[in-house]
């Protein structure tokens, strides 16, 4: 089943709305506005959609989403929120709809249906994948579109579970995503990665990965104060992860692409006012700009960067380590001619950081661009953009095919 040939149908549409929340605002719409595309394009095509969607935050209802959809479709399309977890209530609704005729040209139909917090059911049953919650929630529709690489990760009810019912594709976000990711993993000899954040546990194989396979990995953040001590670095009382601790052949093989230059940490750490804790890392661009040239003279240029992770505690304020890698990934294809170079940034402290600088730069010279127009793509994921850099596909991947529709 291809995306583009569903017309006619009721499709049951998974989302990604679990956007950040704080006193009662959607901090964040990206990943609501990316999938307010898809229904767009599946209402043009005269299909009624279901969307089901879970959120994190614990006892947390999409009624803010409701509302955001509300107005998005404000004139255009009525969208109809069951705000309820009982089953038979949501049952009866679904036997009172399923069989209405798609009539589009009636601006009271009820063409988009918001399904409450798929994990507010009761006991888990999305994230057991309870093939009788699967089947729930495939009840009302004709067929399956799977559009969140962002929760592509989890074997769910609401993800794979559904996707071994109905007849499913992948929709346009979920596509963006997973072309732009394997740009990235079709060429990791060419790859330069900046990653940083304070967890190397999570970080680790996708790391392993890539310096095996000839990247070049720039590790900043929290994440590199092990290895800092082992080299017999003072790092105070900085920040080590708990529960987790290279051993001494992982750290053996770090240290080794260290020494060959594939592994770059930063030269300069930033500690804060009492000296006790490392706040900040800043890289030695110089040398890594060396390592782009060397890579070219051996015709093995750097043909994709990929950037995930401040490198310093930019909630604090110490943010020059991770300005200074967004304006080296800026002005690096300045530099380049017309061989241009595949930029990607995810992760959500990322992000919220480049959107916190880009609000700096504007206040300055009054400039209304956004982060966005500095990169080739800007991913929605976070544990799934991780996963699939790692190991090269994710769970939804192994239920619903890919090759028809690339």
């Amino acid at each position: 089943m291809h995306f583009e040939s569903i017309k006619n149908k009721i499709v049951l549409l998974r989302c990604d709305f679990n956007e950040p929340i704080k006193d009662e605002i959607l901090e964040s719409t990206k990943r609501i506005e990316a999938n307010v595309i898809t229904i767009h394009e599946l209402l043009a095509r005269k299909n009624k959609v279901f969307l089901i969607s879970h959120h994190s935050d614990a006892g947390q209802t999409l009624k803010l989403v409701f509302n955001y959809l509300e107005k998005s479709f404000q004139g255009k399309s009525k969208v109809k929120y069951i705000n309820t977890i009982d089953q038979n209530v949501v049952k009866e609704y679904f036997n009172l709809n399923k069989n209405t005729h798609l009539d589009f040209n009636n601006p009271e139909n009820e063409n988009i249906i918001l399904l409450e917090n798929t994990r507010l059911f009761g006991e888990d049953l999305d994230e057991s994948n309870d093939l009788g919650f699967a089947k729930f929630l495939g009840s009302p529709a004709d067929c399956y579109v799977y559009d969140a690489f962002s929760v592509g990760h989890r074997d769910h009810a609401s993800t794979t579970g559904v996707a071994n019912i109905l007849p499913s594709c992948f929709g346009p976000t979920f596509l963006k995503e997973y072309n732009s990711l394997k740009e990235i993993t079709d060429n990791i000899p060419g790859s330069l990665i900046f990653m940083g954040g304070a967890k190397l546990s999570t970080k680790l194989p996708m790391v392993n990965r890539f310096l095996d396979a000839g990247a070049t990995v720039c590790l900043g953040g929290a994440m590199t104060h092990q290895i800092l001590k082992y080299q017999n670095v003072d790092i105070k009382e900085s920040y080590l992860e708990k529960d987790f601790e290279l051993d001494e052949k992982a750290l053996n093989k770090l240290l080794e692409h260290i020494k060959n230059k594939s592994l770059i940490l930063p030269t300069e750490l930033i500690f804060n006012k009492e000296g006790n804790k490392i706040v900040d890392g800043i890289f030695n661009f110089e040398q890594i700009e060396n390592i782009i040239l060397e890579k070219n003279i051996k015709n093995t240029r750097i043909k994709n960067i990929l950037w995930n992770g401040p490198v310093g505690m930019y909630e604090d304020g110490e943010i020059k380590g991770t300005a200074d890698i967004y304006n080296f990934i800026k002005n690096l294809n300045n530099n380049t001619g017309d061989k241009k170079i595949f930029t990607v940034v995810g992760g959500g402290d990322t992000i919220t950081f480049l959107e916190e600088e880009k609000t700096r730069e504007n206040q300055k010279d009054e400039t209304n661009e956004n982060f966005e127009n500095d990169f080739s793509y800007v991913s929605l994921s976070g544990g799934a953009m991780l996963e699939f850099l790692s190991t090269g596909t994710l769970p939804i991947l192994s239920h619903i095919s890919i090759k028809s529709v690339i």
